[in-house]
This record gives structure tokens, C-alpha cells and sequence, in this order.
């Protein structure tokens, strides 16, 4: 199983084997825009599971 994130409306996105590879690689990406629990809780509205 594998997962998506897709931000801004976008009909791709980029997919991960693991929600935590997810989490970790797009964390680097916008670790100095928002708070961890901010982060989370914004991937968790945009994760699907492909």
C-alpha cells in the first residue's frame, strides 16, 4: 500500500510506501512555514492511500 499527498488542488502528487516516509519528507519541505502539530494535522487533510 502506498500513499499521496496532494496540496493545492493538484490531480497528482508525489506517492511514499510508508505515511511516516510521507510525513518525514515533506516535514523538511515546510518544517520553517508552521509548528510539527500544525504540519501534521494540515498532511492529514491532504494524505490519500493509493
Amino acid at each position: 500500500m502506498a500513499f499521496k499527498v496532494t496540496l493545492d488542488g493538484a490531480d497528482k502528487g508525489v506517492k511514499f510506501e510508508t505515511k511516516e516516509e510521507l510525513i518525514n519528507a515533506m516535514w523538511e519541505i515546510y518544517k520553517d512555514k508552521m509548528s510539527r502539530p500544525d504540519f501534521e494535522a494540515f498532511i492529514q487533510k491532504n494524505i490519500q492511500e493509493v
